[in-house]
């Protein structure tokens, strides 16, 4: 009896020796899966994170979102409104004008853009788990974008903008 109870515990013991061989084998090639994929990811994200950096200093430097040229594209909608109607008040319009102008500074949105292309950039030179912070300075860009391209004060729309139709 106690030959057969030798056996079928030695038996057992070999069965758990493999399936946790098995086990541990599986685990380290889901990690070099997921290491791979981490790397594969960073490299495609680096890649685009240039991409809106650039788009960024483009859109910075895009002479239709200078101040002046802001400006002067209001006073000539101002002028164009006033001649047209006689109901408007010149004064409102003035107002009108002046917060359309604060909105149309994209200044600060490009600012805070830069600012989340450098800090998902270092996220990604770090390594390691980043899905939530990334997926926080993702939104948080994106956010930046569409904000930026709806001040919309020169004919610009969030598609044209990117694809740098707006930027030239």
């Amino acid at each position: 009896m106690g030959t057969k109870r030798n056996f079928k515990l030695r038996t057992l013991v070999i069965a758990v020796v493999a399936i946790l061989a098995g086990f541990d084998q599986a685990l380290a090639d889901l990690l070099a899966m997921r290491r791979e994929e981490g790397s594969t990811l960073g490299r495609l994200l680096s890649a685009r994170l240039t991409e809106i950096a650039a788009l960024a200093a483009r859109a910075e430097a895009a002479p239709g979102r200078k101040p002046e040229a802001i400006k002067a594209r209001l006073a000539e909608q101002v002028a164009t409104l006033l001649s047209a109607s006689a109901r408007f008040d010149s004064d409102r319009l003035h107002q009108e004008a002046i917060m359309l102008a604060s909105k149309a500074d994209i200044r600060e949105e490009l600012d805070r853009l830069t600012s989340h292309v450098a800090q998902i950039s270092h996220l990604i030179g770090q390594g390691g788990s980043i899905g939530r912070r990334l997926d926080f300075l993702a939104q948080s860009g994106e956010f930046r974008v569409t904000w930026a391209f709806s001040a919309d004060n020169h004919g610009c729309s969030f598609t044209t903008g990117i694809s740098g139709g707006c930027l030239g």
